[in-house]
């Protein structure tokens, strides 16, 4: 189903009679950023210089076709990664906080423009068209850098721009997807207390093809402040301690007391207490996200695993069910109630910190003494569910 902004962009675009200037090859013409002084527009072919296994220190010339920018921003698999790395980010700058920030576009014309739109949605920005007069005017744009790596593959520069806010990352892509090849750089924004997670990119990459970082940062860049996103890979992209007051709804955990009392409890109803929302949605996926006897911790394993799941999830069509379940004996004192809310708190809150809105992930317990055949014993239930039509 296409993306409802999009498609309320596309009809008033086209009844106020709209036009755009020259489209760029990422399918919008970035008027904000001076595209000129970061990458040099590539003609038909680049030259590269190589050596002569004959000649080492003899280099020649070739000519190597440069790949259009249109086969990746055309691409639904490497731009939905692309598109949730730049929104991750830009939702946790303080100048562009998705609660209060209202973003102004026009019509995207590429797959990843569309991509781009619907996760700065997903993360609780309010976009809306306008002209490159409006604030907040978001713009973005893709160039094929000069250079290909050491294992000939392209590499491509993306710049976002959200008004004054700029964003610039490089990619490199290869037969297995895309993966960035360097920094997260900043310009009119501090990128003090921003992480990004890299994460995403290697859960979509065969686990064989995926290497440490060998992101190396670009201390020669022209136009963007040298300030470049710390990698910090422990964290997720949204960092704990944010440098704003509001960004996604973050659920705080119960206490044993809390859990104790007025919950509702599914192995008692044996019914969801969202039915109501779920009758209009169909399950397409399901996970079980094991937890440890009594505990609480998530885990790097199934960390990785939310993103997998997040990175499917369309915020115009989709909601996520989260039930966390405890089932059997527990060493806790009212520990089933206790571990079985938090472990589906835990679910949710990670799912907003890759980039969910909160409100499109349902959380819920089932608890028992007991063993439950329809449930996992000490895990948590997600079903991704989209809606029926």
């Amino acid at each position: 189903m296409r993306n409802i902004v999009i498609l309320m962009l596309a009809v008033m675009l086209s009844a106020c009679g709209g036009s755009t200037t020259r489209p760029d090859p990422i399918g919008q013409n970035n008027s904000a950023v001076n595209e000129q002084s970061v990458n040099e527009s590539l003609g038909s072919e680049s030259t590269v210089q190589v050596a002569s296994d004959k000649q080492a220190d003899q280099p020649f010339t070739i000519k190597q076709k440069a790949t259009s920018a249109e086969t990746v921003t055309g691409d639904f698999a490497r731009s939905r990664l692309i598109a949730a790395d730049f929104a991750a980010t830009l939702s946790q700058i303080p100048e562009t906080n998705p609660a209060v920030t209202i973003l102004h576009t026009e019509t995207p014309s590429s797959r990843f423009g569309e991509l781009l739109l619907s996760a700065l949605q997903g993360a609780g920005f309010d976009l809306r068209l306008g002209d490159k007069s409006s604030n907040k005017w978001l713009s973005y744009s893709a160039e094929q850098d000069a250079q290909p790596t050491l294992d000939n593959n392209p590499v491509f520069t993306f710049i976002v721009a959200a008004g004054d806010v700029k964003l610039k990352r490089s990619y490199e892509v290869d037969e297995y997807g895309v993966k960035p090849r360097g920094n997260m750089f900043v310009r009119g924004a501090s990128a003090a207390n921003l992480a990004v997670d890299d994460s995403i990119f290697s859960n979509a990459r065969p686990k064989s093809v995926v290497a440490k970082n060998e992101a190396v940062e670009n201390n020669d860049d022209s136009f963007f402040d040298q300030i470049a996103v710390t990698k910090q890979p422990e964290l997720n992209a949204v960092p704990a301690q944010k440098p704003i007051e509001v960004t996604q709804a973050v659920v705080p955990e119960l206490s044993i007391e809390q859990a104790a009392t007025g919950i509702h409890n599914m192995y008692e109803t044996m019914q969801s207490k969202y039915r109501d929302v779920f009758k209009n949605y169909e399950v397409i996926d399901s996970n079980v996200l094991v937890f440890a006897d009594d505990s609480l911790v998530l885990g790097q394993e199934n960390k990785d695993s939310i993103a997998t799941i997040a990175a499917q999830f369309d915020p115009q069509t989709d909601v996520m069910s989260v039930i966390g379940c405890s089932h059997g004996s527990s060493k806790i004192e009212n520990g089933n109630a206790y571990l079985a809310n938090n472990r589906a708190i835990r679910v949710k809150n990670e799912f907003v910190t890759v980039g969910l809105n909160h409100t499109k992930v349902y959380e819920e317990g089932c608890w028992d003494e007991n063993y439950f055949s329809k449930m996992p014993a000490r895990g948590v239930l997600v079903q991704h569910r989209r809606i029926r039509g």
